[in-house]
């Protein structure tokens, strides 16, 4: 399908991630159906993996993943989030019904040049916006790859420089009317 075919002017961009059409405008149809504006939702559908890394970067999003705790780089250099991640948006005529949830382990390395700036006020559950990373390069001694990233939260941000992340699902995911699974 091209542009014209979706009810687009010609030449406007289009990205699919996951399954959803990012770019659309609200009053847009696809095959006669009209669509949603999607442009604050990342993806509605990614397959399961026990373990994802930054090889999957392109295909992952964690907005709206709700943070429980997090360990700040020691020795080990590793910075790590205790996260409710969501893997499928289930979506009804106008809103959201659900989400399939999983509780995951997510663990930057060799973390370095770490700024904080997070302000929770009077904040209840802390949410992740979005993962940013830019900036590849070489290590000084070329034996790894460098990533600048971006954590943005509801709450602030985070920036630092890692080799990568490894995602690792603890449980399968579960439909939740939530996106919280909680902890006990």
């Amino acid at each position: 399908m091209n542009t014209a075919q979706a009810g687009f002017p010609n030449n406007t961009p289009l990205a699919i991630i996951g399954w959803v059409l990012v770019g659309m405008p609200s009053t847009s149809v696809l095959d006669g159906i009209p669509l949603r504006d999607v442009s604050s939702v990342q993806r509605t559908f990614m397959s399961h993996s026990e373990i994802w890394t930054d090889e999957n970067f392109a295909e992952m999003g964690w907005h709206d993943s709700v943070v429980y705790s997090m360990s700040f780089p020691q020795a080990d250099y590793v910075l790590k989030f205790d996260i409710d991640y969501i893997f499928e948006w289930h979506w009804g005529l106008a809103k959201v019904n659900g989400w399939d949830v999983a509780p995951c382990s997510l663990v930057f390395d060799n973390v370095s040049d770490l700024k904080v700036s997070l302000a929770w006020g009077t904040q209840g559950d802390t949410t992740i916006m979005d993962i940013a990373r830019t900036n590849p390069r070489p290590s000084p001694n070329g034996k790894a790859e460098l990533w600048d990233y971006l954590i943005e939260f509801d709450v602030g941000a985070l920036s630092f420089t890692a080799t990568g992340f490894t995602q690792t699902v603890r449980k399968p995911p579960v439909f939740s009317d939530s996106q919280a699974l909680g902890r006990d």
